[in-house]
């Protein structure tokens, strides 16, 4: 990834090729022009070797274009054609619970990234749904489940994620244990305290965590509206896809 300056760095260590890719300059397989809906598919244009070819991917967000970036690269490297490389992303789309947009209660639009969480990815798809076109009046959402594995960093990591959704979304829903870390850093953030809401539950009991789902699936169809958008995410062990059938 030419992009991240760390990457790059680390190429001096190793006597293999070395094939770029990425929005800078300096890749050798580089996106240039990007456009589309932030959520519904990306567009931009492939450049190598001083050809290009527009792609239409159906992946939301700009970190969808760095994943057919990546794809590319390896295409390019392969001797593929850009024109077979074009034909292979554009049929590409988002896997079960990672980034699929559904129906949503009360008319609005969901996004279910229900698959799986991490502080990258809750800012790409938060990002993704501040740029993408919203009805006047619509409010985006952040449901949110805890995210595992994080050891000591877990308190850090959770207030960072709440923090990073000021700019990007009007209301929080947090569910589980650590994700009242997701909450503290929202306040203090400015997210305004009246939009936060917080459902706790012991992630080891299922019961538990269930109810706590319920709840916040009972706030969302009363409170959500038409045109409004609606993410809801968190790590696998926390199976945020169960929310979806509560709603």
């Amino acid at each position: 990834n030419y992009d991240d300056s760390n990457v790059r760095n680390m190429s001096e260590r190793t006597r293999a090729r070395v094939f770029y890719y990425g929005l800078g300059e300096g890749a050798d397989v580089r996106g240039s022009d990007v456009g589309g809906d932030p959520l519904q598919g990306r567009q931009f244009t492939l450049n190598y070797q001083g050809k290009q070819v527009r792609i239409r991917l159906r992946l939301p967000g700009e970190h969808g274009v760095m994943i057919a970036l990546a794809a590319a690269a390896a295409g390019c490297a392969a001797n593929m054609s850009l024109e077979e490389i074009c034909d292979g992303l554009e049929l590409l789309v988002p896997a079960k619970g990672r980034g699929e947009i559904k129906p949503g209660p009360n008319g609005s639009m969901l996004i279910d990234d229900t698959y799986n969480a991490n502080r990258q990815s809750i800012i790409a798809i938060t990002n993704a749904m501040h740029e993408a076109p919203i009805e006047p009046g619509g409010q985006r959402w952040a449901v949110l489940g805890d995210i595992f594995e994080l050891g000591r960093y877990a308190r850090a990591e959770h207030r960072a994620s709440g923090q990073a959704l000021v700019d990007a979304v009007d209301y929080l829903v947090a569910i589980g244990d650590e994700a009242r870390y997701y909450v503290e850093g929202a306040v203090r953030a400015g997210m305004p305290p009246e939009n936060i809401y917080y459902f706790d539950a012991d992630i080891e009991d299922s019961e538990e965590l269930e109810a706590a789902k319920r709840a916040a699936a009972g706030l969302l169809k009363q409170d959500v509206k038409s045109g409004d958008m609606v993410l809801i995410k968190g790590s696998r062990g926390m199976h945020m896809e169960t929310m979806l059938d509560m709603l």
